[in-house]
């Protein structure tokens, strides 16, 4: 449908195309102002991305006095730099940090130095580490100022990272189309759900506003890796109501687990034993890939994914 790109040159060479295909203008151009999106609709651009450093104050400027579709960040990594701007990844591990290869080098824990002396405390050294974006209660005053897509940062995540975060959001944009508003409670669901797939603290990012450290940065630079996702569904005989699951990580027969998939919200289901191909029943599920069946007694659909409760 589109493609997103940064180089003015391969962004004339697209539109010179006989393709039926849009031009969307990156984010790594840091456009974060309507002087910087018209001057892209006169080069031709379908799109813009607006920059992560956008308020939502000047988003809605931007919105305001463009007609172009704009596109904003709303949940994700941020970069501690201005986006597509930082080249410390590049300086440090020769990994492209604009071409998809950064090692997030500000993540990193450094020794601060003044000429041969350290400055910095041995026991809580410097990082750099921005909290991940979370912008559930913006969603729906971005979607009354026209923005045209909302953008979800996925590169390098897991399948089960993106179906958590995609559906989360999907429930809540159909919910405002739906209902005009998001309720307390359904928001507080929400924003449950997500938290069952974060690895990293979250914030609001620029949306308040320029961020404080205590917004923007977390100083504990340990990422926590969710294990809570435990099992595809890759089958189902409505007959005998058995489940044929692919095992992901460790679970334990005789639990409560719960399901969740494109048409399924988040549902608990209590399963009982668990048995291989040889019908060898089960005490403990901690073989990645293996194929395991069960009863299943609860909503269930081929491609949906099955987690441990997280409190």
């Amino acid at each position: 449908d589109a493609i997103i790109v940064a180089s003015p040159y391969i962004m004339k060479l697209a539109k010179s195309l006989p393709v039926s295909y849009q031009v969307h203008v990156s984010t790594q151009h840091s456009s974060t102002n309507s002087a910087s999106v018209r001057f892209w609709q006169k080069e031709g651009m379908d799109r813009v991305v607006l920059g992560r450093e956008c308020t939502l104050e000047e988003i809605e400027a931007i919105a305001q006095h463009s007609t172009l579709p704009l596109e904003v960040f709303i949940h994700g990594g941020m970069c501690i730099a201005y986006s597509g701007r930082c080249v410390l990844s590049n300086h440090l591990t020769m990994r492209d940090a604009n071409r998809g290869g950064c090692a997030q080098s500000c993540r990193w824990k450094y020794h601060l130095m003044d000429q041969e002396q350290e400055v910095s405390d041995p026991d809580d050294l410097f990082s750099m580490s921005s909290k991940d974006l979370q912008a559930i209660p913006y969603v729906q005053k971005l979607i009354e100022l026209g923005i045209a897509s909302l953008k979800i940062e996925g590169r390098m995540k897991s399948a089960y990272y993106l179906a958590t975060v995609v559906s989360s959001y999907r429930r809540l944009i159909d919910t405002i189309y739906e209902k005009g508003s998001v309720s307390a409670e359904e928001m507080k669901a929400i924003e449950k759900e997500i938290r069952k797939a974060e690895n990293r603290q979250t914030g609001p990012g620029f949306l308040n506003g320029i961020p404080d450290d205590s917004v923007q940065l977390y100083r504990d630079h340990d990422e926590i890796v969710t294990q809570e996702y435990v099992a595809d569904v890759i089958g189902y005989d409505p007959i005998t109501k058995t489940a044929k699951l692919l095992v992901r990580n460790y679970f334990q027969p005789h639990s409560v687990l719960e399901i969740f998939g494109p048409k399924i919200i988040s549902t608990p289901v209590k399963i009982e034993e668990v048995f291989d191909e040889e019908e060898t029943l089960l005490e403990v599920c901690n073989k990645p890939m293996e194929i395991v069946y069960t009863k299943w007694d609860g909503p269930i659909e081929i491609g949906a994914m099955v987690r441990k409760i997280k409190e």
